[in-house]
């Protein structure tokens, strides 16, 4: 019963931090284009 918490409680927390992962991957992406746009205008 217990394991099978605990196995529940990791899958949740992969699917979690996968989720989180994908956010930020997002977020780094944006930044990067919002710089290569920035510098574009600078020319």
């Amino acid at each position: 019963m217990c394991l099978l918490y605990n196995n529940y409680m990791f899958q949740a927390d992969r699917s979690l931090t996968k989720k989180l992962g994908s956010v930020l991957l997002f977020i780094s992406i944006t930044h990067v284009l919002l710089i290569f746009v920035s510098s574009f205008d600078l020319l």
